[in-house]
């Protein structure tokens, strides 16, 4: 079965970043986030995930078991778990009712965390699984852009850089900003279409137009970008000279 694919809905930073860290140590493949109903349910709609870490208490006129009611009547299989402070009974008898693989309580416990998800996995285990369900081995896939979803080809992709843990993807007219470890992202990708130059740059050498050997620096367009020693000759070797 492929890496299963989590989305997390939540408002507050810290525990959203909690989340992820534990997603990501769990093995998962953490495929965005949202802090409100909307853009939630917009992004859902096109990554969609195997399942969802959702908070109730969320930003915006609609909660998360809105929310979640809303994504059980989309055609596909994704399972929910509520990550809350609520723990009232007249909260919890509305939540019920969108059939959650499992409620948890704030603070969150890693150990329940990590049970549940295990428990999900040998669940969802026995379901049919897509092939390549929103992989990046394909030829494109979605960023975020604003209030929008857009659609980036990976052969238009100019280059990748890491700046303070953010990844940022160059595709010449525009940069997108992605929250991934660049050799996270390095996996992800087709392999051979994205050579490593640099500590920090992965590059797509079909949009280089030329190489500067005196400053170790590979041309495209108005970006310079650095080759570090250690890849030079992975660089010269990859280029066809006469």
């Amino acid at each position: 079965m492929s890496k299963l694919k989590v989305f997390i809905v939540e408002d507050e930073p810290l525990y959203a970043d909690q989340l992820e860290i534990l997603v990501r140590q769990a093995g998962f493949w953490h495929i965005g986030g949202a802090d409100n109903a909307a853009e939630a349910f917009e992004m859902i709609q096109t990554v969609q995930p195997d399942f969802i870490l959702l908070d109730i208490n969320i930003k915006g006129e609609v909660d998360g078991i809105e929310l979640a009611d809303r994504i059980n009547r989309l055609d596909a299989e994704i399972f929910i778990i509520y990550v809350t402070s609520y723990q009232d009974e007249r909260t919890f008898a509305r939540a019920s009712k969108t059939g959650p693989v499992a409620y948890l309580s704030k603070p969150i416990d890693e150990q329940d965390l990590l049970r549940t998800l295990e428990l999900l996995v040998n669940r969802i285990g026995d379901l049919p699984q897509s092939e390549n369900k929103g992989s990046f081995s394909e030829s494109s896939f979605f960023l975020k852009s604003d209030q929008k979803l857009e659609k980036v080809k990976l052969s238009a992709i100019r280059f990748i850089e890491i700046q303070n843990r953010v990844c940022v993807i160059d595709v010449g007219h525009k940069q997108y900003k992605l929250r991934r470890s660049l050799q996270e992202l390095e996996g992800r990708l087709p392999e051979g279409l994205f050579t490593r130059v640099h500590r920090s740059f992965l590059v797509n050498m079909t949009h280089m137009d030329s190489y500067d050997t005196s400053r170790n620096h590979i041309v495209m367009g108005d970006s310079m970008i650095p080759v570090s020693k250690a890849y030079k000759a992975d660089v010269l070797g990859s280029l066809e000279l006469l």
